[in-house]
C-alpha cells in the first residue's frame, strides 16, 4: 500500500540520500508548526517526516529551516502566480471558473481568487510540490509550470526514483488518488 510505503522513515531518508542534496538537520515539531502558521497551510504527513529527518539544502530546495525569507513565499505562491501569468498571456482558461473576462488582467485577477480557494500546493524541489490536501500520507507530486501542471511521481518515494533515480523511473500519466481541484487542471485539455 502506498500510503505505508511512504511514511516509512528509512525509505524517505534512502529517498533524501539519493537526491545527493546536502542535508541540514531536520525540522522540530514546533518549526514546522510556525512554517505552518506564517505561511498558512498544513504539510502532508509524509512531507512532515521527510523534513523532520533532514532539510536537503542548495540549489532547488525551498529554504524551510528560515519561514520569514521572501524565498519560501514565493515558492509557495508559485503555482497560483504562474497560472495567473498565463491567463493573463494567453487564452488559458478553466471552464470551472464560469465566463472569462476580455480584459487579460482581469481575467489574471478572477484566476487568482479562484485559485485562493483551492489547497494549497508546499514547495518540494524546482517546480515540484506536494499537495496539502487531503491531510494524509500519498499525495502525488506535482510539477507546476504555468497550467502545465502533470504528476511527477505517485507518492513522495516514487517522486524520489522520477526525479533523481539511476535510472530514472518513468513519470505517471496517472495516479490513484485524486486531488481537490489539481487532478482536475492535470487532466485539463
Amino acid at each position: 500500500m502506498a500510503v505505508a510505503r511512504t511514511l516509512d522513515p528509512i525509505a524517505l531518508t534512502a529517498g533524501l540520500r539519493k537526491s545527493g542534496a546536502q542535508l541540514a538537520r531536520g525540522l522540530t515539531d514546533a518549526e514546522l508548526d510556525l512554517a505552518e502558521t506564517m505561511l498558512d497551510f498544513t504539510f502532508a504527513p509524509d512531507h512532515r517526516l521527510l523534513l523532520s529527518i533532514g532539510v536537503p539544502i542548495g540549489t532547488g530546495w525551498p529554504p524551510w529551516h528560515d519561514p520569514h525569507n521572501p524565498a519560501l513565499r514565493e515558492r509557495l505562491e508559485w503555482p497560483t502566480e504562474s497560472i495567473a501569468w498565463e491567463v493573463e498571456h494567453s487564452d488559458a482558461w478553466f471552464l470551472d471558473w464560469g465566463g472569462r473576462p476580455d480584459d487579460p488582467q482581469e481575467a489574471a485577477s478572477v484566476a487568482r481568487a479562484k485559485l485562493a480557494t483551492v489547497p494549497k500546493l508546499a514547495p518540494l524541489y524546482g517546480h515540484r510540490y506536494l499537495p496539502t490536501a487531503p491531510s494524509e500520507a500519498g499525495n502525488p507530486v506535482l510539477s507546476c509550470y504555468q497550467t502545465d501542471v502533470i504528476y511527477y511521481g505517485t507518492d513522495l518515494l516514487n517522486w524520489f526514483e522520477c526525479e533523481f533515480g539511476q535510472p530514472r523511473a518513468q513519470v505517471p500519466g496517472r495516479v490513484e488518488r485524486r486531488l481537490p481541484f489539481w487532478s482536475s487542471l492535470v487532466e485539463w485539455e
